[in-house]
């Protein structure tokens, strides 16, 4: 055993070196700095001649738009002997660890503060396949899977399209480690009387409440606690009723050691703007339908946002579910195949098929979303993909383990409906790439021979591998090679990679700002507006701010400001002053100091407050600006102290 375990992680090494060959062996970093420079204001005006020549993959842009800088930003306060609990930079001010889901007290994070921003980023984000294909691994082991089953199982959950576009997250793939660990505690607890490795359960629950979104966290719970419900019912293990209750309590013990985080982030919810209304327009976009189910088996069936041509529903990194034909294939085999009356694949595939209808557009998820569940009331419902994504990888193993141990007796015709069921589904996106409907999307006209050329090559890996069982045999390695191949193949089309000097910039705006502004507010006209946060990376102050958690005051007075409505309609994640509304009212009590102009957008007509300029930019200081803190009058409500300090 625990020479398969080394020869596993091994593996799992490997997988990582191919997945970030860029960073390995390029020295590239794992982050959209491409995108930022070809898109995002100020960089795009250095480099843009008229069009946009920077290649570049135009996703993940929450990165270096939020999670990249607050991360440096707790990083630094840690270094100083800190908590890093107020970011001063963005927003007038605004929570920095209550906001909870960048995971800043990761303890795998605490290699930032050994080593340059850049390089630890890399090695966070690239420790995540590792540790959670190896954990996949160790469970499949306990669940008596073969080894080669368990290595397969492990590998299609790393390359499946949930995992793969979260990658450079850093807040969703190390809790989602948590998960196979816990269900392996949970087998320990019915298994082993003697076993005292499920004493380490606090750990891994603290673990999982410092790594990353609350939704997700809550869905690991739940799914862990059901699978433990099941089990217990399936199991019958009354001689260890008393272990059971102290794994509950362990569990308690776990959360109470994560009050760190849960508490500043249990106050901050509470002040939050976050609600069933204001997270309405999520379930009116992130709700699918039907049709959407085809890219579980065939990736990019819609396309793919990173090469500028997706046209499926929603957005393509909320939206993605694919695993492949391949692990689908076997999944369905540990359908159809006998299994031992203790076996939890029921379970399993009773989750993959729940989790499917919680993420469907019927009447049934309209009304459970419209329900004021806490947490997950207001979170985008496609993300329960998760364990979706996880069930059937598990499921695959199962199948690929009963596929190898049946070598003589399995006869095709035991997947006859598999393979009819992908003919269709070839066949039905042939005929509409050949009638060619109008495509939804009227900047992709070729929309359907997108879906085809896609189709094509999925069925027609899968396809070569099923002839391969013909003329090669039941070789183990080569259903494992095929789904790590297709695997990188879509990981490299997804994942941006970019040199370290397009990791947030410099540039001489910035530069004159850090310089001249200093412990001032500045706020950018017309394009010239910084997006948020870069202020916090830049350790500039802006006022506006980006987080689905802030402060709902703060932003009931933005939203008024912009609107002149009341009460006014709060947008969820982004806190930010329209320029075109600004009026010196608003500026001077937001302690607005300086002014960034676009030269092409407003000219220079009098120089006299300019403190700054250089060919494309130029910075005006405002003198009426009241300073940071001051005395104001007292308002006797809300809509009294709203409407009065904005008009």
């Amino acid at each position: 055993m625990r020479k398969f375990s080394i020869l596993a992680f091994i593996f799992f090494i490997l997988l990582t070196i191919l997945i970030f060959h860029k960073l390995f062996f390029f020295g590239l970093i794992p982050f959209p700095g491409d995108y930022l420079r070809a898109w995002y204001e100020p960089w795009k005006t250095d480099t843009f001649r008229g069009v946009i020549d920077i290649a570049h993959k135009p996703v993940a842009d929450d990165v270096f738009r939020h999670l990249y800088p607050l991360r440096v930003l707790a990083v630094d306060l840690l270094k100083k002997s800190q908590l890093p609990l107020w970011n001063p930079y963005n927003g007038a001010g605004t929570p920095l660890l209550a906001i909870m889901h960048p995971g800043y007290l990761n303890p795998f994070g605490v290699i930032f503060l050994f080593f340059p921003p850049q390089l630890a980023w890399s090695v966070f984000v690239a420790m995540q396949p590792l540790l959670l294909g190896f954990c996949t691994y160790l469970y499949c082991r306990k669940m008596n899977l073969r080894h080669e089953a368990a290595l397969f199982t492990g590998a299609v959950l790393v390359f499946s399209g949930f995992v793969i576009t979260r990658l450079l997250y850093g807040e969703f793939i190390y809790l989602l480690t948590t998960l196979p660990v816990l269900l392996l505690l949970i087998e320990d607890v019915f298994a082993n009387k003697k076993s005292i490795l499920w004493i380490s359960v606090p750990l891994v629950i603290f673990f999982l409440f410092l790594s990353g979104q609350p939704h997700m966290i809550l869905y690991v719970l739940l799914f862990a606690g059901c699978y433990g419900v099941y089990r217990y019912i399936q199991i019958k293990p009354i001689k260890y009723l008393r272990r059971i209750i102290a794994f509950c309590l362990l569990v308690l013990l776990g959360m109470g050691m994560a009050g760190i985080q849960l508490v500043p982030s249990f106050e901050l919810f509470a002040y939050s703007t976050i609600t069933r209304a204001s997270s309405e327009f999520i379930f009116q976009r992130f709700l699918l339908p039907i049709v959407h189910l085809v890219t579980i088996a065939i990736p990019n069936y819609f396309g793919n946002q990173a090469t500028y041509n997706w046209w499926g529903a929603g957005d393509y990194i909320e939206t993605i579910a694919s695993v492949g034909l391949t692990p689908l294939f076997f999944a369905y085999i540990a359908l159809i195949q006998k299994r031992p009356q203790k076996d939890p694949r029921w379970f399993f595939w009773g989750s993959a098929i729940v989790t499917v209808l919680l993420t469907i557009n019927w009447f049934g998820t309209r009304w459970l979303y419209s329900l004021p569940i806490p947490v997950l009331s207001a979170d985008v419902p496609s993300r329960i993909f998760v364990l979706t994504t996880f069930s059937l990888a598990i499921l695959a193993g199962y199948g690929f383990n009963a596929w190898l141990q049946q070598v003589k007796s399995f006869r095709i015709s035991k997947v006859l409906w598999f393979l009819v069921l992908v003919g269709i589904v070839t066949a039905v996106t042939a005929a509409l790439a050949y009638f060619h409907p109008a495509c939804p999307v009227a900047e992709i006209p070729n929309c359907w021979t997108i879906s085809l050329r896609n189709t094509l090559f999925e069925a027609g890996a899968f396809t070569a591998f099923i002839i391969s069982l013909y003329f090669l045999g039941r070789r183990w390695y080569i259903a494992i090679a095929l789904v790590i191949i297709l695997g990188l193949y879509n990981s490299n089309k997804f994942l941006p990679f970019s040199s370290s000097n397009n990791v947030l910039p410099d540039n001489s705006l910035i530069s004159a700002l850090k310089e001249y502004t200093r412990d001032a507010r500045v706020f950018g006209m017309g394009s010239a507006n910084l997006k948020t946060n870069f202020a916090s990376h830049f350790r500039i102050y802006d006022p506006n701010y980006y987080d689905p958690l802030h402060i709902k005051r703060y932003a009931e007075f933005i939203a008024y400001a912009n609107s002149g409505e009341y009460p006014p309609k709060l947008l969820r994640s982004d806190v930010e002053l329209v320029s075109d509304t600004a009026n010196n009212r608003i500026l001077d009590l937001l302690s607005v100091r300086y002014l960034i102009y676009k030269k092409t957008e407003v000219p220079i007509i009098n120089a006299e407050n300019i403190i700054w300029e250089d060919e494309h930019w130029y910075i005006v200081r405002r003198e009426s600006a009241l300073p940071r803190a001051y005395l104001a009058r007292i308002w006797r409500s809300k809509n009294q102290a709203i409407r009065g300090a904005a008009s």
